[in-house]
C-alpha cells in the first residue's frame, strides 16, 4: 500500500469565503487528492495524497491556485506521514515524528533561533523539505561576508549574520544561489505575527481614508450642478471603486463572471451610461462601507482563531515498547 502524507500550506490573498469554497471544490477534483480543506479564516490548505506523488500534486495545486486566484500566495508549511501497522490485531494510523521515515528528507528537530546584534531575518518560501533547507543553508554559509546562517523549514525563515554595509549585496547573492539550487525559492522581507496585525491596520486605515474622501466628494456633489457635479461624482466613484472594477475585469478573465464585483461594476457603469452619476457614486460608497465593516469583523475573527491555533500542539512523539 502506498504511503500517505498530509500536506499543509498557508494560502493568503483570497478575496472572500465564497472564493475559498469555490477554490476548495476545484482542488477536490484533482485526481489523487483526499481530505481537501481550504480554511478561509485560518488561511490554510491541507490535503492528503501518496507521498511519492507529493511534489507533483503540489505543482498541480499551485498551478490551479494561480489560475483561479492570481493574488493568492501559497506557502508550504510541511507535511506529515501516515504509516499503517498491525499492532495487537488492530490497524493504527499515526502521524510519524520522522525518526524512522524513509522519504530521504531530514526531519530532525530544528534548533532554536540564535540572534545577535548583526542578525537579519527573512522569510524563505518554496523549499521542498527540511533536507533541501539544510543543504541550501550549508551553501549559503560559504557566501563571502555571511556567518551564522539558519534556515527553518518549519517556520519558513532565514536568519544570517552580516555587516550592514554588505547586506544588499549578500541578499542579492543569496537570492541567486537559492534560485539556482532550489528553483522557485523566494527570499523576502520577514513579517512577524506581531507585525501582521499592524500591516492589516495600515490597510484598514487606507480604506477608511478612501471612504472619507469618497463620502466628502459625494456629499459635495449633491449640492453642485452640471459639469462640476459630474466631475466630482466621477472622482468619488473612481476613488471608491477602482479596486472593484479591477477585480471584476480579472474575474472575467478567469471565467468567474457573476460575482459581487462584476455585479457592482455592471450596476454602477449602467448608472453612468444613463448619466446618473450621483447614483453610481452613492451605490459604490455604500457597498464599500459594507465591505469595510465586513473585513474588520473577519480580521477580528481570524485573529481570535489564530490565537486559538497557537496553543494547539503541532507534533506529538509516540512512545511504544521503549522506542
Amino acid at each position: 500500500m502506498a504511503e500517505k502524507a498530509t500536506y499543509r500550506f498557508s494560502v493568503k490573498g483570497i478575496d472572500c469565503a465564497n472564493c475559498a469554497a469555490a477554490l476548495e471544490n476545484k482542488i477536490r477534483q484533482i485526481n489523487g487528492l483526499e481530505d481537501v480543506v481550504l480554511n478561509y479564516m485560518t488561511e490554510t490548505l491541507t490535503y492528503e495524497c501518496d507521498h511519492d506523488q507529493g511534489k507533483e500534486m503540489e505543482e498541480t495545486v499551485r498551478a490551479l491556485v494561480a489560475k483561479e486566484e492570481p493574488d493568492a500566495v501559497m506557502t508550504a508549511m510541511g507535511h506529515k506521514h501516515h504509516h499503517h501497522s498491525h499492532h495487537e490485531h488492530h490497524e493504527h494510523e499515526e502521524h510519524c515524528d520522522h525518526d524512522h521515515c524513509e522519504c530521504g528528507h531530514d526531519h530532525e528537530e530544528e534548533h532554536e533561533e540564535v540572534l545577535t546584534d548583526h542578525s537579519v531575518k527573512y522569510s524563505i518560501t518554496g523549499l521542498d523539505c527540511a533536507a533541501c533547507a539544510a543543504q541550501l543553508e550549508g551553501k549559503m554559509k560559504k557566501v563571502t561576508g555571511v556567518s551564522n546562517v539558519q534556515i527553518s523549514f518549519i517556520n519558513s525563515t532565514l536568519i544570517l549574520d552580516c555587516e550592514e554595509h554588505d547586506r544588499e549585496r549578500i541578499l542579492k547573492e543569496l537570492r541567486e544561489l537559492a534560485e539556482k539550487e532550489e528553483p522557485g525559492t523566494v527570499i523576502s522581507e520577514f513579517v512577524s505575527r506581531a507585525k501582521k496585525p499592524a500591516q492589516e491596520e495600515e490597510e484598514s486605515k487606507w480604506m477608511l481614508y478612501r471612504l472619507l474622501i469618497g463620502a466628502v466628494l459625494f456629499l459635495a456633489g449633491l449640492f453642485l450642478k452640471d459639469t462640476v457635479q459630474t466631475v466630482i461624482m466621477l472622482g468619488a466613484y473612481l476613488i471608491l471603486g477602482y479596486d472593484v472594477l479591477y477585480k471584476a475585469v480579472r474575474g472575467i478573465g478567469r471565467g468567474q463572471v457573476f460575482d459581487e464585483n462584476f455585479l457592482m461594476a455592471v450596476a454602477t457603469i449602467a448608472a453612468i451610461w444613463l448619466k446618473d452619476y450621483s447614483e453610481a457614486a452613492g451605490v459604490m460608497l455604500f457597498y464599500q462601507i459594507g465591505e469595510y465593516f465586513q473585513d474588520r469583523a473577519v480580521a477580528r475573527s481570524r485573529k481570535s482563531i489564530g490565537d486559538l491555533m497557537d496553543i494547539r500542539a503541532e507534533y506529538a512523539h509516540v512512545l511504544r515498547n521503549g522506542t
